[in-house]
């Protein structure tokens, strides 16, 4: 009997941690429900697994293969057949003028004139050469190496030239 040596406690509601909640907590629900259709879905893998075991399965049938006769190869004496002459069909048109045509000739083309050479063009861009002048301040460029430069003027009474960005 410890209670009755505290009186104050004999009456009072316990917190409201210790008490059962009155909505249940969705979340725990919902993994509930989770839990039970992923056991449902790898029951019903299992059973389909076991199930289709017990049959023969269709990959597992070789297709019928043809016998392969052993013909004349690569070594063998060649057999001499003479070459049938396949005769077109008939045109279903009203006249058939082209199916009498003879083939036609081979031309002779004419040869193709030589070409003048031109001299290589020269690109319209200049490269930058680091350390020369350059005409506008705060423009980027690139060297002949790939390298990329900037016009950049050290001082007010310096004249702007090329200086490599890195």
């Amino acid at each position: 009997m410890q209670r009755a040596a505290f009186p104050e406690l004999q009456g009072q509601p316990r917190s409201s941690r210790h008490r059962k909640p009155e909505r249940p907590d969705r979340i725990l629900i919902g993994l509930k429900v989770a839990t039970g259709i992923a056991a449902a879905g790898l029951l019903t893998v299992v059973v389909l697994l076991i199930s289709a075991g017990v049959e023969a399965p269709a990959a597992n049938r070789s297709p019928t293969v043809p016998k392969i006769v052993p013909g004349p190869g690569d070594d063998a004496p060649a057999a001499t057949t003479t070459p049938t002459q396949l005769q077109p069909p008939e045109l279903q048109s009203d006249t058939q003028e082209i199916a009498g045509q003879p083939a036609p000739t081979t031309t002779s083309r004419s040869p193709r004139p030589t070409r003048t050479q031109k001299p290589p063009r020269q690109p319209d861009f200049e490269f930058a050469v680091i350390g020369e002048r350059c005409a506008k301040p705060g423009t980027f460029s690139i060297t002949k190496e790939s390298e990329p430069v900037m016009c950049f003027r050290r001082s007010p009474t310096d004249e702007p030239r090329w200086l490599p960005v890195f």
